[in-house]
């Protein structure tokens, strides 16, 4: 867990939250595309979210709650733009998708309380409101991409 995407050196959440550093509250993670593809990735990660909002989610409103895909190769832009044009043609959607697409330059690892902070607070309402919900809609949309 981390911000990214913003202008800041090393922002505290205090910061990230005003929604003046530019950064969007987002994660890192590694991945081997011999198991998951870029394009799988991006599936999920439109499935989690509601892509037609704009700087937010759910209750979160914001420029740092906006929706966004960095990218760090030519590919990986392509992959993410051909997908987002498919969603936007597909009829899927009432309004356009509005995942800000951007070039990966930094993450800033989030304060050590933020990091696994659905495991480490189960009982927390946003957790149980949000983050739970979430993850089960993003199940039954996508079943086989989650180990049963």
């Amino acid at each position: 867990s981390g911000y990214s995407g913003g202008r800041t050196n090393n922002p505290s959440y205090e910061e990230v939250g005003t929604g003046t550093t530019g950064h969007a509250e987002s994660f890192e993670f590694d991945y081997d595309p011999s198991i998951v593809s870029f394009k799988d990735l991006l599936k999920i990660f439109i499935a989690s979210i509601d892509p037609t909002q704009v700087n937010g989610q759910g209750p979160d409103h914001g420029s740092q709650y906006r929706s966004i895909v960095f990218y760090r190769t030519e590919e990986e832009r392509k992959i993410a733009q051909d997908y987002f044009d498919e969603l936007n043609t597909s009829g899927q959607f009432k309004k356009p998708i509005a995942v800000e697409l951007t070039k990966f330059t930094k993450f800033w690892p989030a304060e050590d309380y933020h990091q696994n902070y659905v495991k480490l607070h189960p009982d927390n309402p946003y957790v149980q409101h949000e983050s739970v919900p979430r993850m089960n809609r993003t199940k039954a949309k996508l079943p086989s991409y989650f180990k049963k």
